[in-house]
């Protein structure tokens, strides 16, 4: 029996993400392999005890194409692990050298010019983009839907995401852009809020490390309302989802604990209480996400549970939405 050929991805970029999380999740699917590692920074020795160790790296997108040849790209899927900021430029060069393939990461866009100039491109050129979104391939959040689902009438949620950032990192992240991404995901792929429906967003409470936003969605959503709070400051690390059944706090539904921890193979436990009692969900949804992938780019008219440009829509709207608000709050 034949099978066919691994995928040919090329990661952009060295970071945590590319090192420590998407890299192992590649390494462990048959259907990938890793053509390379494009980074102007990375070594053989920085990356020797990772993943990405044995992988040719790259320090440009030219030296890439200069070394395996222009007619080589076009079937190869980039895999952008670059911060938001850095998207566009590096999107522009590559598809005017020829590559049709990418992942992006989220948020894909900070403002509806960047999210317009990705539409023009994707049309114009026929790209094939998916965006690295692990909750929304999560079981986790499979289940929280089919739970508050379940419950006869609304409900209100609160989504809390904490954690220190060093200062080195609040360089370049910002409230926006560092967990903010997840939290639209969870509640949009749950349906505690439809962000593609009618909703109205209010802004709280914000200063330059945290960020408190309420959103009220139509009828099609699980909630009547749901409070979302970031804080990059905060020492109390915590990843949490607290569902009512009524306005009034003291008729909790369920909770969720995001955080988790991981277990011998790699497998990410998280909890859900619900009913007097808690349910651990062993998962492993980045391996899930790249598996989604193999199915996406193999099979051109492929339908099921992968993340496209399409499908991230509401959640990119929404988040440009926020930096607008909070733009002019701060003019």
């Amino acid at each position: 029996m034949a099978y066919p050929a691994p995928l040919e991805v090329l990661i952009v970029g060295a970071g945590h993400y590319a090192r420590n999380l998407i890299s192992p999740k590649y390494r462990k699917n048959p259907g990938i392999h890793i053509c390379g590692v494009v980074s102007s920074s990375a070594t053989d020795k920085s990356l020797e005890t990772t993943s990405l160790s044995g992988v040719t790296i790259y320090k440009t997108i030219e030296d890439f194409i200069l070394y395996n040849g222009r007619s080589s790209i076009a079937g190869i899927i980039a895999d952008l692990c670059l911060h938001q900021t850095e998207l566009n430029s590096y999107v522009e060069k590559m598809v005017e050298a020829g590559f049709r393939n990418f992942i992006l990461p989220k948020p894909i866009a900070s403002t509806e010019d960047e999210l317009h100039k990705f539409s023009t491109l994707r049309d114009q050129y026929g790209l094939k983009i998916s965006v690295a979104s692990q909750w929304f391939y999560s079981e986790i959040v499979r289940e929280l839907h089919r739970l508050i689902g379940c419950h006869d009438g609304k409900v209100t949620a609160e989504l809390n995401f904490e954690q220190c950032f060093s200062a080195a990192q609040r360089e370049k992240y910002i409230t926006t852009n560092a967990l903010l991404p997840h939290m639209l995901q969870i509640i949009h792929t749950t349906n505690i809020c439809n962000l593609s429906k009618e909703h109205e967003t209010v802004i709280l409470d914000q200063c330059e490390d945290y960020l408190k936003i309420k959103i009220r969605p139509d009828n099609s959503s699980f909630a009547d309302s749901v409070i979302l709070y970031t804080d990059l400051t905060s020492q109390n690390k915590r990843r949490e989802l607290t569902v009512y059944s009524e306005e009034s706090r003291a008729s909790q539904l369920l909770s969720a604990d995001f955080l988790g921890h991981f277990d011998d193979d790699g497998n990410e436990i998280h909890r859900i209480y619900h009913a007097g009692k808690g349910n651990d969900i062993i998962e492993d949804n980045l391996l899930a996400m790249t598996e989604e992938h193999v199915r996406f780019w193999q099979d051109d008219n492929y339908t099921g549970s992968f993340l496209s440009f399409e499908r991230y829509l509401p959640v990119a709207k929404e988040q440009i939405r926020i930096n607008r608000m909070l733009k002019d709050l701060r003019s």
